[in-house]
């Protein structure tokens, strides 16, 4: 739910349509769950890239969620 709700709208879910999420995770090479979420804290470097906005609970399972589409 939270990559619908902070990813979606700029980036495709599945492996493709527009920027599918799952070829840039594998492209930065994120599969472990604390180098996801490093890279969800340095968001805000990239000034295309909303911030992300949610508690640190949200951020830990955005994170994992990123790692799997790694894989």
């Amino acid at each position: 739910m939270i990559a619908l709700l902070q990813c979606s709208a700029c980036h495709a879910l599945g492996d493709s349509g527009l920027r599918p999420l799952s070829a840039l995770v594998k492209k930065l090479g994120l599969k472990e769950q604390t180098s996801a979420e490093a890279f969800i804290d340095a968001i805000g470097a990239y000034p295309y890239m909303p911030p992300f906005v949610g508690t640190p609970e949200e951020k830990k399972a955005l994170g994992l969620y990123l790692t799997t589409l790694a894989k």
